[in-house]
């Protein structure tokens, strides 16, 4: 009750995170592809926060000995070239990253995003995230930290992988 309090005051919660992943699915691949539809919080092209959310997932997982490539969306492109770029990047696995919804009305505002992995080859999902967000300042660096954070204790990257820090 006071947390909601709270939160109502203040106009913001913690973000939130959930995931889930396959039990038969053991993690860690070398090659992951991530096609991400960030949406307006984010931009859907290259932006200054995408920036930020592509370098430090990118760093993150290439210190762990993931190479990474990032693919951002946009919706108003004719061409989508999304097939052609996984076959020449040849991943084990691809993450589909995107925006879902978001409320900006009444007393708080939220931004929503998911994020599915895939097994090249597999029409099954093996690894699961739901991100809220209740504040979108600085949401490349928070949005980094939370998806490495949920990938590292699932066990879907190595557990000593070091994630982010969700602030500066």
């Amino acid at each position: 009750m006071a947390m909601a309090a709270l939160v109502s005051a203040c106009g913001t919660a913690p973000p939130e995170a959930t995931s889930i992943k396959r039990p038969n699915f053991t993690g860690q691949t070398s090659r992951l592809f991530i096609v991400a539809n960030v949406g307006d919080d984010l931009r859907t092209s290259k932006d200054e926060g995408s920036d930020e959310f592509a370098a430090l997932v990118t760093k993150t997982l290439s210190a762990c000995g993931t190479e990474v490539e990032f693919l951002f969306r946009d919706p108003l492109d004719l061409q989508d070239t999304t097939r052609q770029k996984i076959a020449a990047f040849k991943p084990d696995a691809i993450l589909d990253f995107h925006w879902l919804k978001a409320q900006s009305g009444g007393s708080m505002a939220f931004t929503s995003y998911v994020a599915e992995m895939f097994v090249v080859g597999s029409k099954t999902g093996v690894w699961q995230a739901d991100i809220h967000f209740y504040d979108v300042g600085n949401l490349g660096r928070r949005m980094a930290h939370l998806l490495l954070d949920r990938m590292k204790a699932d066990g879907v990257i190595s557990p000593t992988c070091v994630v982010p820090s969700p602030r500066d």
